[in-house]
């Protein structure tokens, strides 16, 4: 999908409203030759049940979802843990979802 060094196109970016937060996010960008085709981006969930859920998202330029992991969080075993892939493939139910412009930010 992608042939660039995706290591070395990182950009800090903040928009809390997106984000979860004011703190600076890392995005990655994805290029196949000179065009960008997807990103990752780090984001957080800040409502979880016992505190901020960081993920890392992946999604490629027309809107669709590549995949979504979880990187920390403090949710209670055997309650809020579930969104460890190790533990249960719902997060991959994010995988193939559509984003709907920038400002609705829904899913198909």
């Amino acid at each position: 999908m992608y042939d660039n060094h995706i290591q070395q196109e990182c950009f800090l970016v903040t928009d809390a409203a997106a984000l979860g937060n004011n703190q600076p996010h890392h995005l990655y960008l994805a290029r196949k030759g000179d065009k960008p085709v997807a990103a990752a981006l780090e984001t957080t969930a800040p409502d979880g049940y016992s505190g901020a859920i960081q993920m890392l998202v992946g999604a490629d330029f027309q809107g669709k979802v590549l995949g979504v992991r979880v990187v920390e969080h403090h949710e209670t075993p055997g309650l809020g843990d579930k969104i460890e892939l190790r533990i249960s493939d719902w997060i991959n139910s994010f995988n193939g979802k559509v984003v709907h412009g920038a400002t609705t930010r829904t899913l198909r």
